[in-house]
């Protein structure tokens, strides 16, 4: 099938994509959230910590690393969420969502 893409033989029309926007929204959110957490991890703790692709992976990282509470989850992610609301707020400002 490459062959027939790269040969011009196929259209490209045959390959073309359907974006999912609700998708790229959450990919948008996630890869934030991501480098929020990273930013806030001191280097450090950080090396620990490379690597992972999505907030998720590295949540679940950093609470078996330090092993938090569920008190301290809750306060991180209100903290974080408050935040979050800001960045996004902004973001809608900045770019007409």
């Amino acid at each position: 099938m490459a062959l027939f893409h790269l040969d011009g033989a196929s259209s490209s029309s045959s390959f073309d994509k359907v974006v999912n926007l609700e998708f790229e929204k959450w990919v948008t959110a996630d890869l934030l959230l991501l480098g929020w957490l990273y930013n806030s991890i001191t280097p450090e703790v950080a090396v620990q910590l490379l690597g992972f692709n999505n907030a998720k992976d590295l949540w679940e990282a950093t609470q078996e690393l330090f092993g938090f509470s569920q008190w301290q989850k809750r306060t991180i992610f209100a903290r974080f969420f408050k935040q979050l609301e800001n960045v996004t707020r902004k973001w809608k400002i900045i770019y007409a969502l």
